[in-house]
């Protein structure tokens, strides 16, 4: 038994699970796994760090440092061969099978998808309570075994058989804020002694294994020999009998200096998110079935995609039709990211996003009217969104999970328990507090990097224009006439536009009034309401009641009008007003036509 590291460095972890994967795949040496595992461990503790009592797993590392890193994978000759099991031990009596649909299927299609997108072919078992004798069978005919089951308190899957005490077992801590580990374990059973990979089978868990510990364990198993670095050969150098195979992320930008092409091989969908800089998004299929249009016979041809199996496919490909000088980036996007390499739009002064925000909005990434760009845009823009009530609580929530900015929110009132059957921003425990201060807890906690500025105030004709100072658009959310004629008047001064939003009953009506910044073409909140109605003249929730659900219903249509004014996409509801009846569970348009005697914007003028 070697004596082991009792924490690996970042630097020997991340070779460490390809080359357990590179020791499963000599079949030439004849050398048991187990024995190969250790002469791995051996090798990575030369340096002679500290050691761990005899039978002691291996230390603990922080698999979420790994992705800083970059890793490479490597085509195949064999396509390994993989195993897929989900257990139930924690949730059935033994002996019984888990009932269809039970939570453990669903992290079946996670790994198998992700298996089949690197061109393997996983056998899936059934879901069992326990293992028992199926993995000595997998260990006959597999290469890698892998085995999901519900996290424990420890964070380990819970089920685990005796083998996973053995010595050279591999311990791998996922970085997640509830515990999670997975467990690699190189089997000494059957003739193919495979390796076993246990993992929590919560959501994130899964994810994070199938982005940071499946592809370098993967890569040992599919290599052929370990790739070349960017350092062994030089960039341009012209032989093409010495081109590596691969070239770290770092040294992509020399190489486009010396005249190489950079082609992200992802496919529409992925590369909407953002494209490398100096990168042509070409999809693989279309590259593999015209290179010679890409310059793949004239010079040389880097090869990215988002982790870089499917470039490194490509490129041996290309290589084996008689492209000599094709290179795959190893690590594809991950590590030109850790590598803090730009992206188009970036070198240009575009904000760029950090870590937390390509996670958090990384939906929106993969939108193409959005992606990093418009992104970047809802991130620098800044919303007021008067009242913090009905129509204000759903769109704050939505505006501020979207990633716009800063909000600015108005609102003089306190919370009351009658508010709580439809202003979902604010809880019970608040009852009494300023609405500003309820819906600050509530919206931070969704989103604390939200830039949030509060105004305990009723909106007026002397405090309206300092409320829209800075403003990109307005969301009004009030409940009375006079503070929506005075913040049409305010718009229409400063040219900005206003997302107008009311309930009543079961009714609710939305609208976008953009008369300030196209005076004449658009119409103003006055020319659909010309005369501000006195106190009685229409009653507000309070007075005639409102289904809970209706302001939800507006308010997220308000957020999503304001959404696309702040992107510049699709069209927005200016000079459309649109009624949804939630009885009839219909909506209907109707037109608002500019009035060209509205005392407001008629005439192109602009009266108080």
């Amino acid at each position: 038994m070697p004596v082991v590291p009792a924490t690996l460095t970042l630097g020997k972890a991340l070779p460490l699970l390809r080359r357990f994967g590179a020791a499963r795949r000599r079949d030439a040496e004849r050398v048991p796994l187990a024995r190969a595992a250790g002469r791995v461990l051996a090798e990575a503790c030369q340096d002679g760090e500290g050691a761990l009592p005899a039978g002691h797993r291996l230390g603990v590392f922080d698999l979420g440092r790994l992705a800083a890193a970059g890793h490479a994978e490597l085509p195949c000759v064999r396509r390994p061969t993989v195993a897929l099991f989900t257990l139930g031990a924690d949730r059935i009596p033994p002996g019984q099978a888990l009932p269809p649909g039970g939570r453990h299927d669903a992290a079946r299609p996670v790994l198998m998808a992700w298996l089949q997108a690197q061109g393997l072919e996983p056998v899936a078992w059934p879901v069992l309570p326990v293992l028992g004798s199926a993995l000595d069978d997998a260990a006959q005919a597999f290469d890698l075994v892998l085995i999901a089951a519900a996290p424990g308190p420890d964070g380990l899957p819970v089920g685990l058989p005796p083998v996973a005490g053995h010595p050279s077992a591999l311990r791998i801590d996922l970085g997640l804020t509830a515990p999670a580990v997975a467990l690699l374990i190189p089997l000494e059973a059957g003739p193919r002694q495979p390796l076993c990979l246990f993992l929590p089978d919560a959501p994130e868990a899964l994810r994070r294994a199938c982005e940071q510990v499946l592809p370098p364990l993967l890569a040992g198993l599919l290599g052929e020999r370990e790739p070349a670095s960017i350092a062994d050969t030089a960039v341009g150098d012209g032989a093409d009998g010495g081109w590596p195979l691969e070239i770290e992320a770092a040294a992509v930008p020399r190489a486009l200096a010396a005249g190489a092409r950079l082609i992200d091989l992802r496919e529409a969908e992925e590369t909407a998110s953002g494209l490398p800089a100096g990168a042509e998004a070409v999809p693989r299929a279309r590259l593999l079935a015209e290179p010679d249009a890409f310059g793949a016979g004239q010079g040389p041809l880097l090869l990215l995609c988002a982790s870089g199996v499917r470039s490194l496919a490509a490129a041996r490909a290309l290589r084996e039709a008689g492209h000599a000088r094709v290179a795959s980036v190893r690590g594809g996007l991950v590590a030109w990211r850790a590598a803090g390499l730009a992206m188009q739009g970036e070198a240009a002064g575009e904000p760029r996003l950090d870590a937390d925000a390509r996670e958090r909005y990384a939906r929106h990434l993969l939108l193409p009217q959005v992606g990093v760009e418009g992104q970047a845009r809802l991130l620098a823009s800044r919303v007021l969104l008067v009242g913090a009530g009905g129509l204000g609580s759903p769109a704050a929530f939505y505006l501020a999970a979207a990633g716009v900015g800063r909000l600015r929110l108005v609102d003089d009132d306190q919370v009351e328990r009658s508010n709580l059957q439809r202003q979902i921003l604010h809880v019970d425990a608040g009852v009494g507090q300023p609405k500003v201060a309820s819906a600050r807890e509530r919206l931070l906690a969704l989103n604390p990097r939200l830039q949030l500025e509060t105004v305990q105030a009723r909106l007026d004709e002397g405090n309206v224009d300092a409320l829209l100072a800075g403003i990109d658009v307005v969301l009004d959310g009030s409940d009375n006439f006079r503070a929506r004629h005075c913040l049409n008047r305010a718009c229409l001064r400063l040219g900005i536009p206003l997302v107008y939003g009311a309930v009543e009953r079961f009714q609710g009506q939305v609208s976008v009034f953009d008369a300030g910044r196209r005076r004449g073409e658009r119409p103003c909140y006055q020319c659909l309401f010309p005369e501000p109605e006195g106190a009685g003249g229409a009653p507000n929730c309070a007075e005639a009641g409102v289904l809970g659900v209706l302001p939800g219903v507006i308010g997220l249509l308000q957020a999503t009008e304001v959404l696309k004014l702040l992107l510049g996409q699709g069209e927005s509801l200016a000079g459309r007003l649109l009624i949804f009846d939630a009885l009839a569970m219909r909506f209907r348009e109707l037109p608002v036509p500019v009035d060209p005697a509205c005392p407001a914007c008629g005439g192109g003028g602009e009266r108080r």
